[in-house]
């Protein structure tokens, strides 16, 4: 706790009156994306949340995406080849030019064709789109890596390459996510657990019980297959612990 605060100000919340200095060791903190020492105290003591490390790499990814909406937009372009376009441009005729484009835009969207005159042309012009998935796979990676997640997870995307199942993405996950536990949770959920243990009104009147523990649910679920032959392989230490008298009956 060195360079760290000794004590902590408490504010009273909504239909509380308590206010005033709590210990350090009073306080169990759950904190979120954790700053450097000097960056926490520029920053009045707390964290940063974990939203904010994603804030800039979400925008780029919603950039992104209204840049291909945009895009998709301009994908099609119409064009049209008017005779003599030159000369109505000019003089009295700009108005009648006016007036023949209103009536071509009326007739395309009420009838969806296009009237023309004599010598006029018109037709369509599809442009190409290219780098935009260059673009889109380096925002993604982007917020996938300010999360702190992989991509399967974020976006729940099919894994690719050489494999299918993502079995080693999923174990680095399980991995990172159990070791947020152990390091995080594990240790302020025990404490918090004996101080609600020791409450005289609380569940257990006070009295904290001889055996208990705070498991995590299983990251992931074993197949039928797995299940039995992780039962086999218990089953077989089990007789030999017996057998060779480590461990009594009873015990096992």
């Amino acid at each position: 706790g060195y360079g760290e605060p000794r004590l902590c100000s408490v504010s009273p919340s909504t239909g509380s009156s308590f206010y005033g200095q709590v210990h350090c060791s009073r306080i169990l903190r759950f904190s979120g994306r954790e700053l450097p020492r000097r960056l926490r105290h520029e920053n009045g003591g707390h964290d940063d949340s974990v939203l904010e490390a994603c804030f800039d790499a979400i925008r780029h990814l919603a950039a992104t995406d209204q840049g291909a909406a945009t895009m998709v937009q301009q994908m099609k372009i119409n064009w049209l080849k008017i005779q003599g376009l030159g000369a109505e441009t000019t003089g009295d005729q700009e108005a009648l030019l006016q007036m023949k484009l209103r009536h071509l835009a009326m007739t395309m969207g009420v009838l969806g064709m296009v009237v023309m005159g004599d010598g006029d042309e018109f037709g369509t012009q599809a442009q190409t789109v290219t780098g935009f998935k260059e673009l889109s796979d380096h925002a993604r990676t982007e917020l996938a890596s300010a999360a702190e997640m992989p991509q399967t997870k974020l976006f729940g995307q099919a894994p690719g390459g050489m494999t299918t199942d993502n079995e080693s993405g999923d174990r680095d996950w399980n991995q990172a996510v159990a070791a947020q536990w152990s390091s995080k949770l594990y240790p302020h959920l025990v404490t918090l657990c004996r101080v609600l243990f020791a409450q005289r009104t609380g569940p257990t009147g006070g009295v904290i019980p001889v055996k208990w523990d705070v498991t995590m649910n299983p990251l992931s679920e074993l197949s039928t297959t797995e299940e039995a032959a992780v039962r086999k392989t218990t089953a077989e230490t089990d007789a030999i612990y017996v057998g060779a008298g480590i461990f009594p009956p009873e015990h096992i």
